[in-house]
C-alpha cells in the first residue's frame, strides 16, 4: 500500500525501511514500472540505527492489515518505538492499536483495510496544526505508560495475583 500512497501523495517522500534484497528489488522495480519516484527502499538495518530514520521522518506510517496474524491479539512493537520518537503517527484503528493510541489525540487512525480512510488520515497528518501536539502526547504516553519496567511490573502483579 505504500506504493499506492506514494502514487497519490506525489509531493511526499516515502522511505520504506526493512526489506531484504529480493523484496527491495521487487518493490523498487514495481514502483519504477509505475513511474513512482518518491519512494526510497532501504534494506534491513541494525536495530541501533532505526531511531535515526524515525527521527528524520515527519510522519510515521503503520501499515498493517487483518492478514497480520498477531493483529488480533497484540500490539506491534514498532507502535511503541513510533510513540517514543515523538513524530505524528498514521495507522489503522485495529483493536490492538486503539488500546494504546487514540484517534485525534495521539495519532491519526484510519478504518482498518480502508485505503481511502488511510489517505484521508495521512492528508490530515500532513496538514494539521495539531500534529506536533499529538506526537508529543504519544511520546509522553510511551515514556509514562509503556516502559519495559511497567510491563514487567504488570506481568509480575498478574502472576502474584494468580498465586494468591
Amino acid at each position: 500500500r505504500i506504493i499506492l500512497l506514494a502514487e497519490r501523495f506525489t509531493d511526499v517522500l516515502f522511505i520504506a525501511v526493512g526489506s531484504n534484497k529480493q523484496q527491495q528489488e521487487y518493490f523498487k522495480n514495481l514502483s519504477d514500472s509505475l513511474g513512482i519516484k518518491n519512494i526510497i527502499w532501504v534494506r534491513f538495518i541494525p536495530q541501533s540505527e532505526v531511531m535515526n530514520f524515525l527521527y528524520a521522518a515527519d510522519v510515521l506510517l503503520m501499515l498493517f492489515t487483518w492478514r497480520v496474524p498477531t493483529m488480533h491479539y497484540c500490539s506491534p512493537l514498532k507502535l511503541f518505538e513510533y510513540m517514543a520518537a515523538g513524530r505524528v503517527i498514521v495507522g489503522e484503528a485495529f483493536p490492538t492499536i486503539t488500546e494504546v493510541l487514540e484517534h485525534g489525540k495521539t495519532a491519526f487512525l484510519a478504518k482498518p483495510d480502508d485505503f481511502d480512510s488511510l489517505c484521508e488520515n495521512l492528508h490530515q497528518a500532513l496538514q494539521s496544526d495539531r500534529a506536533s501536539m499529538m506526537a508529543e502526547k504519544a511520546r509522553e504516553e510511551a515514556f509514562y505508560n509503556y516502559t519495559w519496567e511497567k510491563r514487567a511490573k504488570g506481568i509480575l502483579n498478574s502472576i502474584e495475583g494468580m498465586l494468591n
